[in-house]
């Protein structure tokens, strides 16, 4: 049996290794049409901030860029994950800035992530709140709320078909 925290140390040696690996990937992800950004609190062993204070507050960071490529008719995306301090605007978006990526960003509203010119919500996060007030009331107005966002999910699961089928370009899939 191995304990969690040799488990945990070996995989950030190992992640030392690799770190070239992650800044070229990383790239490619800016260099796709579409990213998906979200942070969630996390707690981890032993994590020193670059001050070398323990961290108490530590976030998952992950990004997934999604490309699609017309010719072949795929959908191509990479998925990176990282430890962040903070959730401010400079720890959430410094590596766009940094990449030069002109992406169409999906959130999930926080306002640090407003800077994008392309920025989108997610209807999942958005729709969230009012599911919430459902559970507890039928309540008419976020009964109409959810439906209208299911409709929303069906034209979009409608063109993501007339994508994969070659009937749409990807561009227009995304306008």
């Amino acid at each position: 049996k191995l304990g969690r925290q040799t488990m945990a140390k070996w995989l950030i040696t190992f992640y030392g290794q690799l770190t070239a690996l992650e800044k070229y990937f990383t790239k490619q992800m800016y260099k796709m049409k579409f990213l998906n950004m979200d942070e969630t609190p996390l707690k981890v062993l032993d994590f020193r901030t670059e001050g070398g204070k323990i961290s108490n507050t530590s976030y998952m960071f992950i990004r997934q860029g999604s490309s699609f490529d017309d010719k072949t008719k795929t959908i191509r995306k990479l998925v990176s994950c990282s430890y962040i301090q903070s959730r401010s605007k400079e720890s959430l978006i410094d590596d766009y800035s940094l990449n030069d990526c002109t992406s169409y960003v999906m959130t999930d509203g926080l306002k640090a992530y407003n800077k994008f010119d392309k920025h989108c919500c997610c209807w999942v996060h958005a729709v969230r709140d009012f599911k919430k007030i459902l559970k507890d009331r039928p309540e008419q107005n976020a009964k109409t709320i959810v439906l209208l966002v299911a409709d929303l999910y069906e034209i979009e699961d409608k063109y993501r078909a007339q994508l994969l089928n070659g009937e749409i370009d990807s561009q227009t899939f995304l306008s």
